[in-house]
């Protein structure tokens, strides 16, 4: 099977957004060939839309998307990449607001991980790994994080964390990021 690849206009696109919101375009691009094969109207089975698969719920209430904007791949990109640099902040904030016996080991590219995580799966059984790494003594970092994934102090709402999915979604963008020769060279860009 072909490698997907992008239309020049999606590229263009894609390298928009990412500078827009201090996301590294290769990281970008990474996951919007995962999650869309770059596809602007991909629908998953679980109703995720357009070029980043976005939730109707999460595109509507925290990206401000109305139902047209999913499958508009300006509008799902800038939202897509608005919300992974959420992600990566609230991890980044979470982490470093820790007490200071905390064992932070995270490097930029574990706050990418983290966050992709985040996006994938949800910021909640994030944050819950976190505190059990550091209430277990664990140094935080992705390596060691992803493993408490399947912990059963993991329950979010009620809800255990689908682990593999998370781990293998985070594992395939960033072995396509590798290969794109592009890491440690993130940007950070501003805070907010």
């Amino acid at each position: 099977m072909p490698t997907p690849r992008p239309s020049p206009e999606i590229d263009a696109l894609i390298r928009a957004a990412a500078a827009k919101h201090s996301v590294p375009y290769e990281l970008l691009y990474a996951q919007v060939k995962q999650e869309s094969a770059f596809n602007p109207i991909a629908v998953s089975h679980c109703g995720a839309r357009g070029l980043l698969q976005i939730m109707p719920a999460t595109g509507t209430k925290d990206l401000g998307l109305k139902e047209a904007d999913f499958f508009d791949p300006e509008k799902n990109l800038n939202a897509g990449a608005l919300y992974l640099r959420r992600q990566y902040l609230g991890c980044k904030r979470f982490i470093t607001a820790l007490p200071k016996n905390a064992i932070n080991e995270c490097t930029e590219d574990d706050y990418w991980q983290l966050a992709l995580a985040a996006y994938n799966g949800g910021m909640g059984y994030i944050f819950k790994a976190i505190n059990i790494l550091f209430y277990d003594k664990h140094p935080i970092c992705w390596e060691n994080l992803a493993p408490h994934l399947s912990d059963p102090r993991e329950v979010v709402r009620g809800h255990d964390p689908d682990e593999k999915q998370m781990i293998d979604y985070v594992e395939r963008i960033w072995a396509d990021y590798i290969k794109s020769g592009a890491m440690n060279h993130a940007p950070t860009g501003p805070t907010a």
